[in-house]
């Protein structure tokens, strides 16, 4: 009785031990986070930055109106295009995990 008592402690400690993730394993997945994150943010900047490109586009106003709302439309979907694309990457990267 003991010693299957003493067994079971010790499979237990095992399959305790076997489950945690190491220093090193926590350590790869905490960089893995900040680069997917990083690349959130890279994403969230690229719109941003596009969206107030397609405003300026907007203010000028030239004589043609058509024109501008189609400059601040290509603006908007090459911003959204390269945004996508990161956020695409932040997920690969967290996949990795």
């Amino acid at each position: 009785m003991k010693i299957s008592f003493s067994l079971c402690l010790a499979a237990l400690a095992t399959l305790m031990v076997a489950g945690c993730d190491s220093k090193e394993e926590r350590n790869r997945k905490t960089v893995l986070e900040k680069q997917a994150d990083a690349l959130d943010a890279q994403a969230a900047a690229t719109r941003k930055a596009a969206e107030a490109r397609a405003d300026a586009v907007e203010a000028q106003k030239p004589l043609v109106k058509e024109s501008i709302e189609q400059a601040a439309d290509a603006e908007r979907k090459a911003g959204n295009a390269a945004a996508e694309n990161l956020e695409k990457r932040a997920e690969a990267t967290r996949e990795q995990k």
